[in-house]
């Protein structure tokens, strides 16, 4: 596979098109819409734009995003 992230089969990826929004605005807590900005991540730390925290810890996706999908300095 090109990535380590993968994106999981989900209802909720399905019915966000629907309402007209990304699945991260449509139900940001499913399964696909973590997995969606855990694969956001994955590139922008393999692009070198995001580097690991302190210590080599995770950062997880949701410190990094609002609903609104703006970036949040932190």
């Amino acid at each position: 596979s090109v990535f380590k992230t993968r994106i999981p089969r989900n209802v909720r990826l399905g019915e966000a098109p629907s309402h007209g929004l990304p699945v991260v605005q449509y139900e940001p807590n499913s399964k696909g819409s973590v997995a969606y900005m855990e694969l956001a991540v994955e590139l922008l730390r393999r692009d070198g734009i995001l580097e690991l925290g302190k210590g080599g810890t995770r950062v997880p996706p949701f410190s990094l995003f609002t609903r609104s999908a703006k970036w949040r300095i932190f």
